[in-house]
């Protein structure tokens, strides 16, 4: 303001001498004198005799305008002015002269006006507050600093929106200000936070609440997705079937379907797609003939080129396909696929977990696996956290180690273990609730056990106390649960305690064997009832208990029991899990089997048991190979040695093999040069001065057909030498199938199934042990495809034009594809 003191002092040079003085001029000669009382007085004068009076409205003005006067007042300097440009702007030409001593003129109104417009928005920018500019913008209407103020006014709201960060104040500053510049901003902000307060709790009931609620949020695309990863926690097909039903549409609805079609399939496909170069790029085939092609497939590894591709992801270059052929990302620099439709894609700076959907999930910096086929488990830096499948964290700390049990988390520390149940692991808004410490853990059948100190207990998946925490020991069995205590055990199945305060309990697959005032007892495990309490002694082959006790014995076997005299038992012949009894009735004895039903009569000093339908009976330093029904097969001489194999003995004698089968006659004397080989129907093949013959069981004399060699492909089909070739002679059939075979070689076994590439005449053919012929002896190069032979590729040459034909034909042999290629091309389209 003092450059306002020095325009008064110029303009009031001049007009002191003036002899007489109205009032208002009297009052601008003391204004520039800074005599305030004397201008105040002259002016209201002036004023109270005309209201109206220009030059005492102008000086008025100048007066509360003037910095050094105590009563500066900018706004009532401003209001006066305003009434001087209303007034002066009624004056006629002639009264405006008169005012030009002044000078009071167009010009030094609109000065001043623009000193008072300069002054104020200095006052509203010192202050910089909305309600400064927002007066002087009201206030000052016609300034030119007006634009700028609402510029400022509009910054200052923001600045205050922006420290208090809430979307209340944002909301405020769009009220006020919709069509500001920062309005799209605002708005932005305004929606952010508002999603965060709304959610601020993290539970599902408001993220649902928010999606409902806001339905043009642009958030509202996040809150669905929030409300896909945290209704899905529990990782189990059950919790994305209800997503699923609640939410009915929408792209996660669609991608739930897919997590749920793949949760239970490993890595590897049950199907086979096959490489075909077309085009310059690989196309994949289906067995039913169809191909998906990638304009971006344009190179293979050379195991996938080979074999074709059988699992759901693989890698061509640094891009990461799926079998259907579409792209998932790039710059990978490996892949690590899991089962229920995950692959890890390894790159340069991060982890990335992808779904077979086409989805990407999540980003993890450290190693990655599949926890129970539930959760991931990222291992990194030495700790281990568990995320759900979505990416969410589920548990996070300072993890040794940790391991997934049926129905339980166990997570280890630096000096113990801490287990959780699965429910609530998936519980994200009451973590570790039911958290166990423990010392050492491990897994059974129906839940996990724990041991603390020199107490175990069990748990069920359920979270119940199957046996609560005490000072026993417990082992943990296929057939139950045994809880030791001071040398009494206490016997659960089925989570159900069905013994007590037993001794030397012992489970021996299906019984479970114990004492119980000093006797032996014993409990099928497929019974909760016991049938007897009181034997001696018990023993267990296999499936059959015995029980012996003074007055009887007693014979458990596939749920049934029998009960025979102590006296009459004899002997008890055993070998592995076989189980017969010498017993004697009247004046005889008798072998019989463990349901009690007598199998003949004994007639030896001594009988054995062999093993599968063969007794050894013994009288007077001789022996005798019998079966079954008691009939002597054969009698051994002092040299001759027997062995069982199946249900045949193989006999031994000076070098020479024998054969014996199990019905009376089935006999072949050692005098072959080699072991006997059973064949079907009764067929054996033998071996004699160097060539093998088939024979039967009753063959008087060699036949004259005879081979060099053989291979056995399964029960009905062998490979015979004779000659310079080989033939598939058929055993059931007893007649040859292929002939004149130069070689042959094994591609694809499945079970009994057998494919064989053979060639005859120089050309390949291909034989299939169920199916016959599936290619004639046509082609120079055969090979199978896929793990259950999906893909036959058969190839043929037409040299005279320098082209390739590949055939492709399905497992049947059915052809579903037909390429022809020129020879430079050919090494792209199959693996040699």
């Amino acid at each position: 303001m003092r450059k306002t003191g020095i325009i008064l002092s110029f303009l009031f040079a001049g007009q002191l001498a003036w002899a007489q003085l109205t009032p208002e001029k009297a009052a601008w000669n003391n204004l520039g004198r800074e005599r305030w009382i004397k201008v105040r007085q002259f002016l209201d004068k002036a004023l109270r005799k005309d209201s109206t009076n220009v030059g005492a409205n102008f000086t008025y003005s100048w007066y509360f305008f003037t910095q050094g006067n105590p009563q500066f007042h900018l706004d009532s300097s401003y209001v006066y002015l305003q009434k001087v440009k209303r007034d002066f702007s009624l004056l006629t030409k002639s009264e405006k002269q008169k005012l030009e001593w002044y000078p009071i003129t167009d010009k030094e109104i609109e000065r001043l006006q623009s000193y008072q417009d300069s002054a104020a928005f200095e006052r509203a920018f010192v202050a910089n507050t909305e309600m400064a500019y927002g007066y002087f913008i009201q206030q000052f209407t016609w300034a030119k600093q007006v634009s700028r103020a609402r510029e400022l006014q509009i910054e200052v709201g923001f600045l205050m929106a922006l420290r208090r960060n809430t979307h209340e104040a944002f909301a405020e500053f769009l009220q006020k200000y919709p069509a500001s510049y920062r309005a799209t901003e605002a708005k932005n902000r305004f929606e952010k936070l508002l999603y965060e307060f709304e959610t601020a709790s993290g539970r599902l009931q408001a993220y649902e609440t928010f999606y409902e609620q806001y339905k043009d949020s642009p958030y509202r695309k996040e809150a669905a997705q929030k409300i896909f990863i945290l209704s899905t926690l529990a990782g189990d097909s059950l919790s994305f079937v209800k997503f699923i039903n609640k939410w009915k549409h929408g792209a996660q609805v669609e991608f739930a379907k897919e997590i749920i079609q793949n949760l239970h399939k490993k890595d590897e496909t049950e199907e086979t797609v096959f490489p075909v170069w077309q085009k310059q790029q690989y196309s994949l085939l289906k067995t039913d003939g169809t191909l998906s092609s990638s304009p971006t497939l344009k190179e293979l590894e050379k195991e996938l080129q080979c074999e074709g591709i059988s699992t759901y992801f693989f890698l061509s270059g640094d891009k990461v396909f799926t079998i259907h052929g579409k792209l998932l990302t790039r710059e990978a620099k490996g892949i690590n696929p899991m089962e229920a439709g995950f692959v890890v894609v390894e790159k340069e700076k991060a982890n990335e977990v992808w779904h077979l959907a086409g989805n990407k999930l999540f980003e993890s910096n450290g190693a990655l696996e599949l926890l129970a086929g539930k959760w991931w488990l990222e291992k990194k830096d030495g700790k281990q956290t568990v995320y759900s499948l979505l990416g969410y964290p589920l548990l996070t700390g300072d993890w040794r180690k940790v391991l997934a049990f049926d129905g339980w988390l166990a997570l280890q520390t630096e000096t113990s273990w801490l287990l959780v149940s699965f429910s609530d692991v998936a519980d994200v808004n009451n973590q570790h609730k039911k958290t166990i410490a423990a010392e050492e853990v491990k897994p059974f059948k129906q839940g996990i056990w724990y041991k603390t100190g020199n107490q175990e207990a069990l748990l069920s998946v359920n979270g119940k106390y199957l046996v609560t925490q005490q000072a026993a020991k417990i082992d943990l069995y296929d057939g139950g649960i045994a809880v030791t205590r001071d040398s009494l055990s206490t016997l659960f199945i089925r989570n159900k305690e069905v013994n007590k305060d037993v001794k030397n309990l012992k489970w021996l697959k299906p019984f479970w064997v114990f004492q119980k005032n000093n006797r032996y007892a014993y409990l099928n495990s497929d019974h909760s009832s016991i049938f007897n309490f009181d034997f001696d002694t018990i023993q267990v082959y296999g499936q059959k208990l015995i029980g012996f006790k003074k007055d009887s014995v007693e014979v458990v076997y596939n749920h049934q029991k029998i009960i025979y005299a102590r006296h009459l038992v004899k002997e008890l012949l055993s070998k592995n899990d076989s189980v017969y009894f010498v017993l004697k009735r009247a004046d005889k004895q008798y072998v019989a089997n463990v349901l009690g039903q007598n199998l003949f009569i004994l007639d030896a000093d001594k009988i054995s048991y062999l093993g599968g339908n063969f007794f050894l009976k013994s009288k007077k330093e001789k022996q005798w190979i019998v079966n079954r029904k008691g009939q002597i097969l054969i009698e051994l001489s002092a040299d001759m040695q027997a062995s069982v194999r199946s249900n045949f003995i193989v006999l031994v004698q000076k070098n020479k093999f024998g054969l014996l089968g199990d019905a009376v006659g089935q006999l072949i004397k050692p005098k072959f040069e080699k072991g006997i080989v059973p064949l079907l129907n009764q067929q054996l093949l033998v071996f004699q001065s160097n060539r093998y013959y088939l024979v039967n069981w009753n063959y008087k004399n060699l036949p004259t057909q005879f081979w060099e060699d053989y291979e056995i492909i399964n029960e009905q089909y062998i490979w015979f030498k004779k000659g310079f070739y080989w033939h598939v002679f058929d055993l059931k059939k007893s007649k040859v199938v292929i002939s004149n075979i130069s070689d042959y070689k094994l591609v694809k076994q499945n079970s009994n199934d057998a494919y064989f590439v053979f060639r005859q005449d120089s050309q390949l053919g291909l034989w299939h042990t169920q199916m016959g012929i599936l290619l004639e002896p046509l082609f120079s190069n055969i090979q199978i495809k896929g793990n259950d032979a999906n893909f036959i590729i058969a190839q043929k040459e037409v040299e005279e034009a320098g082209l390739i034909l590949l055939f492709v034909y399905d497992q049947t042999g059915k052809q579903i594809l037909k390429e022809v290629y020129e020879e430079k091309d050919f090494d792209e389209a199959i693996c040699d």
